[in-house]
């Protein structure tokens, strides 16, 4: 079972996620966060684990590599390094997908397919179309759980003061509003994904994440929708 947090940096989705990933384990359930253990890496370390992974992925699935970076490169990105590290990014989230679907394991992903659209298009300013949409769910990528987080702005903006790393966001000019911009995006791009898997019987569940008190309530609102 794919399990895939949506939501806006800062937004909570990588706490809910580990604490999910936490309460599995503590109630011995077979639960894989493929990121995780990556998180704890130094950048160097991390880069050579999912260059593996990309390298060995494309040598077997060179149809797949050439038809995402089409779409990456049809998106118009703003130069070339941008459009390569969309295309790492996405391919390594195919490999791991390739691993894990394949187990009865639960598996976490807080960068998953969604994620990687959504960057895919937030880095070129461009609006994600049915069109777009179609062509990105050919991959079959898809989660089978869509948990989305949301949270206040003024919230998000607060919590990303007190971040050490920058993210896509940060690094842009006018932060609140392209927060805003992509507040709205990841909405679009949820509910066309779940209008477009539902067929599939895809589960999804919405949650507020503006307080910490928040984080155990909806560690085991997941946890109920997984069950």
């Amino acid at each position: 079972m794919i399990v895939e947090f949506v939501g806006l940096p800062a937004s909570g989705k990588t706490t809910v996620a580990k604490s999910v990933f936490n309460e599995c384990n503590s109630s011995d359930r077979s639960v894989t966060y493929p990121l995780y253990t990556l998180y704890e890496k130094t950048w160097l370390y991390r880069n050579i684990i999912k260059s593996a992974g990309v390298l060995s992925f494309a040598i077997y699935n060179p149809k797949k590599i050439i038809n995402l970076l089409h779409i990456i490169y049809k998106a118009n990105q703003s130069s070339y390094y941008v459009m390569f590290k969309l295309l790492f990014n996405f391919t390594y989230y195919m490999r791991c997908y390739s691993i894990h679907s394949k187990t009865n394991n639960i598996v976490i992903y807080d960068e998953g397919f969604i994620h990687n659209i959504w960057a895919v298009m937030y880095s070129s300013g461009k609006i994600c179309t049915a069109s777009d949409m179609k062509e990105f769910i050919r991959f079959g990528c898809l989660p089978d759980v869509i948990v989305k987080i949301d949270c206040e702005i003024s919230t998000v903006l607060d919590r990303l003061l007190t971040r050490k790393s920058k993210t896509r966001i940060e690094r842009d000019e006018n932060t609140l509003i392209k927060l805003k911009h992509s507040k709205k995006m990841i909405d679009e791009l949820v509910s066309e994904f779940i209008v477009r898997s539902n067929i599939s019987g895809t589960k999804n569940t919405t949650l507020n994440n503006n307080e910490f008190v928040d984080l155990q309530k909806n560690t085991m609102s997941v946890i109920a929708l997984i069950n």
